[in-house]
C-alpha cells in the first residue's frame, strides 16, 4: 500500500520544482501524481545598461519590483498548482554550505547535542557566528572494541537561511520539513541498489559500490561521494550550463535533419551530420570543462584516504543531466563509467504529463524528500 500523499517542492535560488507524490510503504516505489517547475526570471526592464557594469546603477525601486514581481509570480503559480502550503516538505540547494563528518562515542541524545553547541566551532575554519548548524548521525560501528557513531556536520550560512524563511513568511507558510538537497541525494541513492540493511545504518543501507553523484543544476553543480551508501564527502560550485539547453537542441534538430533526408532520398548523410554532432559534442565538452576538473579533485580526494581505491561509479542527476553525450565525455575524461539515473534503472512513475516523465532523471533530490520518514 502507499502511504499518505505528500506536497514536496525542490528549491534552487529562484528555480522551484513542485510534485505530488505517494511513496509505497517500506519500499522504494515513488508514484508522482503531479509536477510542475517555476522559473522565476524577473521581466525584462528594459534598461540599456552596459554589460561590464551589471546590476550597478540600477535603481533601487527598480530592484524592488523585481522581488515583489518575483514573489506575486510565485504566490499566483502555487495557487494555480492548488499546493497545499501547509503540508509542504522543501529541499533546499545553499550556496556556501560546509559539511564534516566526525567520529564520536555514542552518549545520550541531550549530551550529543549539548557537544555539537558548545565545541561545534572546533570542526570549522570559518566564523560560526555566520552560520546555522544541523547535525545527523550517519551510522554506528564499533572500532577498537569500542561503539562508535559517525555524524555529519553542515554549516549553512545564515544570511542564506534567514532569506529563504522571509521568503516563506511572506509567502504565508511555515514548511513541514526543510532538508539539504545534498542530504536529498544521499538518501536516495543510498537506499537505491543492492541494499542490505544492516542492524548499524541509520537510515540508509549499504551499497556494495562507492559512488559519486553529480547534480547539474541551473545555476550550480553539486557534488556528493558516498561511501558504500554513506555521506563522505560534498562539494558545489557556481556556473552556468545553460548553453546546453543550447547545444541540446542543435543536437535534436540534426536528428530530426538525417531522419528526413534519409526517408526522401536513399542518399547517406551520415558524414555531415556526423560532423555537425562532433561539434555539438565538443562544444558541450568545453561548457562542462570546469566541472569535470572540480570533479577529478574531488575524486582524487575519495582515493588518497581511500589506499588509492577510486570511485566505481558516477551517477548524473539534475536539469542537465540528459543532455547528450554527457555520460561518455564524463567516461572519457575521469575514466569511470557514469551513468544517467539511479541505481539499478530505477524510475519513479508518474501520472500522465508526459513531459516531465521523460525528465525523470533530473529530480533526484525530490525523490529523497519523500523518502524521509517523518
Amino acid at each position: 500500500m502507499f502511504v499518505r500523499t505528500q506536497w514536496l517542492a525542490s528549491i534552487q535560488g529562484k528555480y522551484w520544482v513542485i510534485a505530488k507524490v505517494k511513496r509505497r510503504k517500506n519500499k522504494n516505489q515513488i508514484h508522482v501524481l503531479h509536477l510542475a517547475t517555476f522559473s522565476g526570471e524577473p521581466p525584462e526592464q528594459g534598461l540599456d545598461l552596459p554589460e561590464t557594469q551589471s546590476n550597478i546603477g540600477v535603481p533601487d525601486e527598480i530592484v524592488e519590483s523585481d522581488e515583489v514581481q518575483y514573489l506575486l509570480s510565485l504566490q499566483d503559480w502555487l495557487k494555480r498548482e492548488k499546493v497545499n502550503v501547509k503540508k509542504l516538505k522543501i529541499s533546499v540547494s545553499i550556496p556556501g554550505v560546509i559539511t564534516r563528518i566526525i567520529t564520536l562515542p555514542i552518549i545520550a541524545q541531550k549530551y550529543l547535542d549539548k557537544l555539537l553547541t558548545d565545541e561545534v566551532a572546533q570542526y570549522f575554519t570559518v566564523n560560526i557566528d555566520e552560520y546555522v548548524l544541523d547535525y545527523r548521525i550517519l551510522k554506528y560501528f564499533e572500532e577498537d572494541g569500542q561503539k562508535r557513531q559517525l555524524v555529519l556536520l553542515a554549516a549553512l550560512p545564515k544570511q542564506q537561511w534567514v532569506s529563504l524563511w522571509s521568503l516563506w513568511e511572506e509567502l504565508e507558510f511555515s514548511p513541514r520539513v526543510v532538508d539539504l538537497a545534498a542530504d536529498c541525494l544521499a538518501r536516495l541513492y543510498g537506499r537505491l541498489g543492492d541494499l542490505s540493511q544492516g542492524p548499524n545504518a541509520v537510515g540508509e543501507g549499504v551499497l556494495a559500490e562507492d559512488i559519486a553523484v553529480i547534480d547539474l543544476g541551473n545555476e550550480r553543480v553539486e557534488f556528493l561521494l558516498l561511501d558504500k551508501g554513506t555521506f563522505f564527502l560534498y562539494s558545489d560550485m557556481q556556473i552556468s550550463l545553460g548553453a546546453l539547453k543550447h547545444y541540446s537542441n542543435m543536437s535534436l534538430s540534426l536528428i530530426d535533419k538525417t531522419t528526413s533526408l534519409m526517408e526522401e532520398t536513399e542518399i547517406s548523410v551520415e558524414t555531415e551530420n556526423y560532423a555537425d554532432a562532433n561539434q555539438v559534442r565538443t562544444q558541450t565538452e568545453e561548457t562542462i570543462l570546469p566541472v569535470l576538473q572540480t570533479l577529478d579533485q574531488l575524486l582524487s580526494f575519495f582515493a588518497a584516504r581511500h589506499y588509492g581505491k577510486p570511485i566505481d561509479l558516477v551517477y548524473l542527476t539534475g536539469e542537465y543531466a540528459d543532455r547528450p553525450f554527457l555520460p561518455e565525455i564524463f567516461k572519457e575524461n575521469i575514466d569511470i563509467d557514469t551513468v544517467v539515473g539511479f541505481p539499478d534503472g530505477w524510475k519513479p512513475s508518474f501520472s500522465g504529463q508526459t513531459d516531465y516523465a521523460n525528465n525523470w532523471m533530473k529530480y533526484g533530490s525530490l525523490y529523497g524528500l519523500a523518502m524521509r520518514e517523518d
